[in-house]
């Protein structure tokens, strides 16, 4: 894990974004990101159109999150101008990429380096608690996104046990599955901060946000 996440504050992406209108609020109330879900079978899972219509929002900071081994994901991938977040293996995207890996698993040996790593519970995306003390990821020089388990109540000790460079929500700030609270998510994000000042997490991270991660 990188040292600057002892000392740097904590970046929030709030994934599973529904509408251009949703991704709005979100980011007016301070995420640093948001994710659109094309993977199928999601309950949050959205059309490639849609998917467009929210990334205009805000282009840099809008995360494309699929499977590497659909059809279609690798021209999806391509055209896309903000980051890109992979479950699965690759499978030959020619850019850069944020690998998420459930925990207690590694990539493949021929898989290429990230430039960010995602670790998720073990069932990736069941939005189920796991020990974030073991959250050992197989490229400790890169940028750490935690997920799996967060809630505005939990995310303090997640942040403490892992100290991640950035902290990924979506079923933690909702009340009804697929569909954002913006109580939530606002609780969820004075948590973060919450912390980080209690901890003295202040300096800017480095690299400083997701937009770095195109």
């Amino acid at each position: 894990m990188q040292s600057v996440a002892n000392r740097s504050r904590t970046l929030v992406k709030i994934c599973g974004i529904g509408s251009a209108d949703e991704a709005r609020r979100i980011f007016d109330l301070g995420a640093d990101a948001v994710g659109v879900v094309v993977a199928s079978g999601s309950p949050r899972q959205v059309s490639p159109d849609t998917a467009f219509r929210i990334a205009a929002v805000m282009p840099a900071r809008t995360l494309l999150v699929g499977r590497g081994d659909e059809p279609d994901w690798v021209d999806l991938a391509r055209s896309w101008s903000g980051p890109v977040q992979i479950h699965g293996p690759s499978l030959g995207l020619r850019r850069s990429f944020i690998r998420a890996l459930a925990a207690g698993t590694r990539p493949g040996p021929s898989e290429p380096t990230p430039i960010a790593i995602l670790l998720d519970a073990p069932t990736a995306g069941s939005g189920a608690t796991w020990d974030w003390a073991k959250a050992a990821s197989p490229w400790p020089e890169l940028p750490l996104i935690l997920a799996g388990g967060l809630t505005p109540d939990s995310v303090p000790q997640a942040m403490r046990a892992a100290r991640p460079w950035a902290v990924d929500v979506s079923s933690g700030v909702e009340r009804e599955r697929g569909r954002k609270d913006l109580e939530l998510v606002r609780a969820f994000l004075d948590a973060v901060h919450g912390c980080d000042t209690a901890d003295g997490r202040d300096a800017e991270p480095s690299p400083s946000g997701f937009e770095a991660l195109r």
